[in-house]
């Protein structure tokens, strides 16, 4: 594992970079903790083992700002970040020229994957047709404020969601299923029985019962990311 830096005109950034001299990238965006905690790293580490690509485990933070706490800390910035779905676009589209170049690749070879916020940022990224090859959001928020009507690339969005989660509940689903069906954008939504919000997250959140981690969904999602991300696109 490499640390790695990269820098728009608004922000600096840092990841790690797990490198298994791959074709394929997958860009891991993990929960309001940032990518600097052990579940970060597990994500990050189990995507390239079972899916034999190389891995970069980043956050939107920048490295001015890491969240403390959730309550009146990471909400406060998150509800910021995606209350302007058209602003939030255009610096997630600068994020990702600015790390492709940095690991000199195209968007075309990376596949995002986010969990809880992260999944909220990997659907916008997609949402911004920055010409990615997927996107995936794992109990995030896969709806947005300001749908969109069309896409001029063929990225590919994968919603795993759990069906009895409490927090962002399953009109959110679909809702992300009209705006995709409509824009007539290549989606996929997988919906796993019984599991709660945040079910890949083996530590307590701040969520309390709401949340739960569910280690035969934790599973089925894994299974389901390697399944749907590098298919080939439906006509």
């Amino acid at each position: 594992m490499t640390d790695i830096r990269f820098e728009t005109d608004a922000a600096s950034y840092g990841g790690v970079f797990v490198d298994r001299q791959a074709r394929r990238t997958a860009l891991i965006l993990p929960d309001w903790r940032g990518y600097q905690t052990a579940y970060a790293m597990r994500r990050g580490i189990e995507i390239a083992d079972a899916h034999g690509c190389n891995v970069v485990v980043s956050d939107f933070y920048g490295e001015a700002y890491r969240p403390r706490e959730y309550g009146g800390d990471a909400e406060i910035w998150i509800a910021r970040a995606l209350g302007d779905p058209e602003i939030l676009r255009g610096n997630l589209s600068t994020y990702i020229s600015a790390l492709c170049e940095t690991l000199s690749i195209t968007p075309r070879s990376l596949h995002v994957v986010g969990y809880c916020l992260g999944g909220a940022l990997s659907f916008e990224m997609g949402r911004a047709d920055a010409d990615l090859a997927a996107v995936a959001s794992v109990h995030g928020i896969p709806s947005s404020r300001k749908p969109i009507t069309m896409l001029a690339s063929d990225t590919r969005f994968v919603a795993i969601h759990g069906a009895s989660d409490p927090i962002i509940g399953m009109e959110h689903i679909t809702a992300f299923q009209t705006e995709m069906t409509e824009a007539g954008v290549d989606w996929i939504s997988l919906a796993l029985g019984h599991a709660r919000h945040g079910f890949t997250n083996e530590e307590i959140d701040p969520h309390g019962q709401a949340q739960r981690f569910d280690a035969g969904a934790a599973r089925h999602c894994l299974n389901g990311l390697q399944s749907f991300l590098y298919t080939e696109a439906t006509p």
